[in-house]
């Protein structure tokens, strides 16, 4: 016996679907394709998990799609321009800070900073500025920064932390870091990240802070290392390499952390936004104790020789989200 397989309704790419139950049904708003696992819905195009963002849509379409561009698969849509978006998190499943300052756009205006959510943040060095945007370069472009100066004698503090130790490591936390360098004496270490820890001094240097997870250098290091300790020794490092120079004061960098609930799994992702180069991993030893509450913290030093030069960091974001324990 031959069988003759049933005539496909629609057009090539169509979504089949049972019609009354007698006849085979097609739908020219739902398209599927095989070779790029894509579903078109309406509008909207879903894809999967992507590394790379998706070609453009078409005017009048979005496409959706898991993003990894953020150290963890986030949902995230393309508008019709190209323009990369991603879905806000719900505050009823997540505590979510943010440090933020209030300024107007011109130099030596008051900066008043503010750590929204609950918590308190404190700091260390000079903060009263804000410094003039210009179109110089991707550094100069950004909004809102808030430029911290240290001291000039030697192993003064340019530093913003939180007061509280709130995010459980065994929970889980999401942090964003956006942050550049201003001035860099010949002895800089700088610490971007999430520590239990609360704040370092001036003599500490990254690569032995315990119980902490972040981006920094240290002393006269020329580029940026990740970094990441659990309660004893020396922190293990991975050196990000000359797309990610520490002295480069025409770029900002965005960093991205991610504890997964159950604190021992640790991802980031690394962006150069004034070269656009990327770094990413995904490390699961040596990870702080999961029994430890953790804070943000956005550090620098001028090192143990200053030589009477100032550390000066400009921050322009810190986003921090607190998983409900489970």
């Amino acid at each position: 016996m031959t069988y003759t397989p049933l005539a496909a309704s629609g057009s090539d790419k169509q979504v089949q679907y049972n019609d009354g139950g007698t006849v085979l049904g097609s739908e020219a708003a739902l398209a599927y394709d095989k070779a790029t696992n894509q579903l078109t819905p309406g509008d909207s195009q879903l894809h999967p998990e992507q590394s790379t963002n998706p070609a453009t849509p078409a005017a009048g379409k979005i496409t959706c799609f898991a993003s990894d561009k953020m150290a963890t698969a986030m949902p995230a849509w393309l508008n019709e321009d190209g323009t990369l978006n991603f879905v806000q998190t719900s505050f009823a499943k997540r505590h979510i800070f943010e440090l933020s300052q209030w300024a107007r756009a011109d130099a030596a205006s008051t900066v008043n900073v503010q750590w929204r959510g609950g918590a308190v943040f404190a700091g260390v060095g000079a903060s009263t500025s804000q410094p003039t945007r210009a179109t110089t370069n991707v550094h100069t472009k950004i909004p809102g920064i808030h430029r911290v100066t240290s001291a000039t004698t030697d192993s003064a503090q340019a530093t913003y932390y939180g007061t509280n130790l709130f995010a459980l490591a065994s929970s889980g936390w999401f942090c964003s870091i956006r942050f550049a360098v201003n001035a860099t004496p010949t002895n800089l270490k700088m610490f971007f990240g999430m520590t239990q820890v609360q704040p370092p001094v001036g003599t500490d240097v990254p690569s032995t802070l315990l119980n902490g997870i972040g981006i920094g250098c240290d002393a006269a290091a020329t580029t940026l290392h990740i970094y990441n300790n659990d309660g004893s020794g020396a922190a293990s490092d991975a050196d990000l390499g000359a797309n990610f120079p520490s002295r480069d004061t025409t770029t900002a960098y965005d960093v991205f952390l991610f504890l997964r609930p159950g604190g021992t799994v640790f991802d980031y992702y690394v962006v150069n936004l004034g070269s656009g180069n990327t770094a990413s991993g995904s490390i699961s030893s040596n990870l702080p104790v999961t029994t430890g509450f953790m804070t943000p913290i956005v550090w620098m030093s001028n090192g143990a020789t200053a030589a009477g030069v100032a550390a000066q960091m400009d921050i322009a974001r810190v986003y921090l989200e607190v998983f409900d324990p489970s």
